[in-house]
């Protein structure tokens, strides 16, 4: 979504020329960030549209949608959104990770996901641009918490190829021993 500046005419006031030393009228403007490019939709209508269309994966995101909070957080376990829509825990997990692989939600912890406030949110400009800093950094911990995993994986795997070189090198001296051995006694 993008932003402005947006200009508004506050009101008139009297100033001082600094170059003439007279008093002269000015619009006093103030200067504001604002929305654009967005639409308004009634949550409540479109919700009902989107369920009449079917698919259960449509129902998994109108729950989220119907439930988030005034922050874009909706807290429910898998579980708990399968119950309600009943519809099964692996497709809301499907559904939960193709909306996370998009960019629509992320998972702040186990049972608690944040809508994109790019994408929707209840509130002023200011309150957006909050919660659009929140999930940003949220994001941003994310991304490094998997690529601290993935080293930590990359790192586990090269112990265990290392620990296999190491068993068939050991294999290889205990052969080659037994045949100096099997040679000299010979």
């Amino acid at each position: 979504m993008q932003t402005a500046k947006i200009q508004r005419v506050i009101g008139k006031d009297l100033y001082i020329n600094h170059r003439t030393g007279e008093v002269e009228e000015f619009n006093v403007i103030n200067y504001t960030d604002s929305d654009i490019s967005f639409e308004k939709i009634w949550l409540g209508h479109l919700l009902d549209a989107l369920k009449i269309i079917g698919n259960k994966k449509v129902e998994i995101l109108c729950y989220l949608l119907k439930h988030k909070d005034n922050k874009n957080i909706v807290i429910a376990s898998q579980r708990k959104i399968a119950e309600i829509t009943s519809i099964s825990v692996r497709l809301v997990n499907e559904t939960i990770q193709a909306l996370v692989k998009v960019n629509a939600i992320i998972t702040v912890q186990q049972g608690v996901y944040q809508l994109n406030p790019d994408i929707i949110f209840k509130g002023r400009h200011n309150s957006r641009m909050k919660i659009l800093l929140d999930y940003s950094n949220a994001k941003v911990e994310q991304k490094a918490s998997e690529s601290e995993e993935e080293k930590i994986e990359k790192l586990n795997k090269e112990i265990k190829d290392i620990k296999i070189a190491i068993t068939l090198k050991e294999q290889a001296l205990e052969e080659l021993l037994t045949k100096k051995v099997e040679s000299k006694v010979a």
